[in-house]
């Protein structure tokens, strides 16, 4: 049992999860919590949802959809 659980918990550690340590100097830091230790790998996906909302944002100032429309279209170009 423990060997499965070890090599469960290796396999975690050493798998490209969406969280990766920063340094071994960052963890042995005393100044920081543990979780702030951990940093989220920018994602791309994560990059278009934050310009796809912006543009959203913007196209909903428009006074018209049409105007709305062009808005996000031009934007989302860009």
């Amino acid at each position: 049992m423990k060997k499965i659980l070890g090599i469960v918990v290796m396999g975690i550690l050493l798998s490209g999860s969406a969280f990766a340590m920063e340094s071994l100097q960052d963890l042995l830091d005393k100044d920081k919590p543990w979780y702030k230790k951990l940093s989220i790998k920018k994602n791309p996906v994560s990059k278009y949802m934050k310009k796809r909302n912006d543009c959203k944002d913007y196209a909903d100032r428009a006074d018209t959809v049409y105007l709305g429309k062009q808005r996000y279209e031009t934007c989302m170009e860009n």
